[in-house]
């Protein structure tokens, strides 16, 4: 029978570096605390005499195995923007963050493979950043770090009341007071994060021509379903033969990498549970929905744990698998979707 086994890192996403900063119906905060939509991060910003934050979130799916979405951060006094910040977390094909930073759409680049900033080391990259509208070229920097196999972190400043004569070293003197970056860089390497549905926040916007609410078929399941609007974005992701991965994109932190296996003939949960090869050990969980019975915690190779749960149907048993980091046995932000797989599963034929 099968295991349940996650391919760390593989999982092939793309963060598309737009060239328009997309905004819906700001949210305008003079300080305070900020939900950041699309990366789940929370940070505090700090009052400055005259400035008031102005936040909104884009996204969009290019496709069912495609995402790009990022957090923005204007800085305006009066009407006058003076600085702009872009928060990005996810997995990028691009490769390691070098290789990200490369990809910046940049003119008259500089590069810093480790540039030492809020005590840890970013690769970065700077130069001269084009609007569509009415903002035209300005000095930017992109920042990225690494994580090991967790998603990265990519950041973007915009010095929007400077000229593009900007130089290097100007843009490196500013960069340390960019508090937005920083906040931003604290709550991830710390995992602070909120919880709720992001999508249906109103300074949130799909860019793109495909909603998060949206058929997929699952070959490993052999059968497909309608994603709940449930406010996340998922991502059809990579798993081992005869299993079907969701990743979650939106918000990006808690990562979230849902799995799903077919037991046909199984004659009970317990049955399915037992033919499991990891490592099992018992756990509680919270928020589980009716028609999902929790089974044991797995302890693959290398540590990495997976939460398990069984709906039993006519035909055999549905096992969903669940990695969450940072760890946590609290799933009710994943009812939605578990409710529609339970529905979808009585519904599919024997195999």
């Amino acid at each position: 029978m099968l295991s349940l086994t996650r391919l760390a890192g593989l999982v092939p996403l793309v963060t598309v570096l737009a060239t328009t900063s997309v905004r819906a119906d700001p949210v305008a905060l003079e300080s305070g605390v900020a939900n950041l939509s699309t990366s789940g991060l929370v940070i505090e910003l700090p009052k400055k005499k005259g400035v008031t934050y102005m936040l909104s979130a884009s996204w969009a799916l290019n496709s069912d195995t495609t995402f790009d979405g990022r957090d923005v951060v204007d800085e305006k006094v009066a009407d006058k923007l003076v600085a702009g910040s872009w928060v990005m977390v996810g997995w990028f094909t691009a490769g390691d963050c070098m290789a990200v930073v490369k990809a910046a759409d940049l003119e008259n680049a500089w590069e810093r493979p480790e540039l030492k900033l809020w005590g840890t080391k970013f690769a970065a990259r700077g130069g001269v950043f084009t609007f569509d509208g009415s903002l035209g070229k300005k000095p930017a920097i992109a920042l990225c770090l690494n994580r090991g196999d967790r998603k990265q972190l990519l950041l973007y400043r915009f010095f929007l009341d400077q000229t593009v004569e900007m130089t290097e070293a100007q843009m490196l003197k500013e960069l340390p007071k960019a508090a937005v970056l920083e906040r931003a860089y604290r709550a991830f390497a710390k995992d602070k994060v909120s919880v709720g549905e992001p999508l249906s926040r109103p300074e949130v916007r799909n860019r793109g021509k495909i909603d998060a609410a949206r058929p997929l078929d699952f070959p490993g399941l052999a059968f497909g379903l309608t994603l709940p609007s449930d406010g996340s974005v998922w991502l059809k992701g990579e798993g081992p033969d005869k299993i079907d991965q969701l990743d979650r994109m939106v918000p990006a932190i808690p990562e979230i990498t849902v799995e799903m296996a077919r037991f046909d003939e199984a004659e009970s949960c317990q049955e399915a549970f037992d033919a499991l090869t990891a490592t099992q050990s018992k756990v509680k969980l919270s928020g589980v929905p009716g028609g999902w019975e929790v089974g044991p915690r797995l302890t693959l190779e290398g540590g990495t744990q997976e939460l398990t749960l069984c709906h039993k149907v006519s035909w055999g048993a549905l096992i969903v698998g669940v990695f969450v980091q940072p760890a946590s046995t609290d799933i009710s932000t994943l009812a939605k979707l578990l409710d529609t797989l339970a529905t979808a599963a009585d519904k599919a034929p024997p195999r």
